[in-house]
């Protein structure tokens, strides 16, 4: 015998809900990733300090350029997933939202 078909709406929420997780999981892997790339830059510091022979102020605003630089690939790059997102058709998927920006 053949088992039973499922309920759609059961179909439905056991799909929504692995997104779910699958959508927890980028968000994670992308905030740990965040998190090492501006320690390993942290921890660079001294010795880029030393290697071009920069004053503190200077450094600060190494700092603060690749702070910015960082910030404007990660907006862009959520701006361009969603655009993507919206000329395919497809529904929402969560790499446009882990990068914490709402840019509509």
């Amino acid at each position: 015998m053949c088992a039973p078909m499922e309920n759609a709406s059961e179909i439905h929420s056991g799909n929504s809900e692995r997104r779910r997780w699958q959508a927890l999981v980028i968000c994670l892997v992308a905030g740990f990733m965040t998190l090492l790339d501006v320690s390993s830059f942290n921890v660079a510091l001294p010795a880029i300090e030393r290697g071009l022979h920069m004053s503190p102020a200077e450094v600060s605003w190494s700092v603060a350029g690749y702070a910015l630089t960082f910030g404007l690939i990660l907006i862009s790059s959520s701006q361009t997933s969603s655009i993507r997102q919206l000329t395919s058709g497809r529904t929402a998927w969560p790499d446009s939202r882990c990068s914490g920006t709402t840019s509509r």
